[in-house]
């Protein structure tokens, strides 16, 4: 029984080995196409639904306010516009040709609308979902702002395409100077109060989720901060012991957070774009880049 035992384990192992080189020489040769022109396997594209279903149902028991309260018909349907219509259409109203393309393609917002719970929505708005394009908006828009939007999402469920172009005409009558819609840079939301993503964090903690929300790593390279290793500028370990920031400011940290809010206004040549990060989130970047001296 012990020597069956054994060999069964063993070749067990030797399987699992074999599994491993398989793999791994599939994913060297390139066997394994990521062009957006092909789907998923069917067996793949349901396991990644499955786990992004119970993360988002395991991240959603928190109570909701009023949803029939909150200013849905203006000032959620103008960030709707803004910021979602683009990839999720709107009664009657397309997607952007961009987001036709997207793998996984992003929900129509009618289902939306229809399946989800008023806090499976908020957790979504809020936290966004790794590797389906749909970003965290907890650091662009405030929770007043998110639950405005969830409020109008679950009234699109009974919306029909008329109902959306009247409400928006509305929205835009009462609200002329959001008419052309745009994405609302950070510094536009009051910088004195957090958002809801550095509740519960350490200053440092929120200072590397505000690094990598701003997307700081599409050009640097930060300690602890998982992503490609971009060098387009300068690695950001041991920066606050530098003595010179970018080559013209001399280090201090409020020098620091002058250049990671307003880069241009410091050097109007620099590559770094002013990327709108607020002020409470820069400080929150410096306590993390001071974390990694």
């Amino acid at each position: 029984m012990r020597r069956y035992t054994a060999r069964l384990l063993g070749f067990l192992a030797v399987s699992a080995i074999a599994a491993f080189i398989g793999a791994g020489a599939y994913v060297y040769y390139g066997g394994y196409d990521t062009s957006a022109l092909q789907q998923h396997s069917e067996p793949v594209y349901r396991v990644l639904q499955y786990v992004r279903e119970r993360s988002i149902l395991a991240r959603s028991d928190f109570d909701t306010p009023d949803l029939t309260s909150l200013d849905w018909q203006h000032a959620g349907l103008m960030n709707y516009e803004t910021y979602c219509r683009q990839c999720h259409g709107a009664p009657g109203r397309a997607p952007d040709s961009f987001s036709l393309g997207m793998k996984p393609a992003p929900t129509a917002i009618a289902e939306l609308a229809r399946k989800r719970s008023p806090q499976e929505l908020y957790e979504v708005i809020e936290q966004g979902i790794k590797m389906t394009g749909m970003p965290a908006w907890a650091y662009r828009l405030n929770q007043a702002e998110m639950w405005q939007l969830v409020a109008l999402v679950k009234q699109i469920a009974n919306m029909t395409h008329a109902d959306y172009d009247n409400y928006l005409v509305q929205a835009q009558e009462e609200s002329p100077q959001q008419t052309e819609t745009r994405p609302r840079r950070s510094e536009e939301i009051a910088s004195a109060t957090e958002l809801p993503t550095m509740e519960g964090l350490s200053r440092i903690d929120a200072g590397r989720v505000a690094m990598q929300q701003y997307n700081c790593t599409s050009c640097h390279m930060i300690p602890g901060v998982t992503a490609a290793r971009n060098q387009v500028g300068p690695p950001l370990g041991g920066i606050t012991q530098r003595s010179y920031i970018a080559g013209l400011l001399e280090y201090s940290d409020n020098n620091l957070i002058k250049w990671i809010r307003f880069p241009t206004t410091v050097d109007k040549d620099t590559l770094m774009p002013d990327l709108g990060v607020s002020q409470v989130h820069a400080e929150a970047m410096l306590a993390y880049l001071k974390s990694v001296e």
